[in-house]
């Protein structure tokens, strides 16, 4: 069995930014706020990738 390795942000991240910021519960969702929902999902991804790809060329 092969495991694979995520690249970016966990699933737990990305349920927890979700839950912040799209799927409150009993709110009507805004395009103003899944606009900034995505931003942050945007450039916490970025940052993990970042750092995702500082980890494998320091391993080469």
């Amino acid at each position: 069995m092969i495991l694979a390795k995520e690249y970016g942000i966990s699933n737990a991240e990305l349920k927890r930014i979700m839950d912040q910021y799209v799927l409150k519960q009993g709110e009507t969702m805004d395009v103003e706020r899944l606009r900034e929902g995505l931003e942050v999902l945007i450039r916490h991804n970025n940052e993990a990738l970042i750092n995702d790809i500082k980890q494998l060329i320091g391993k080469e």
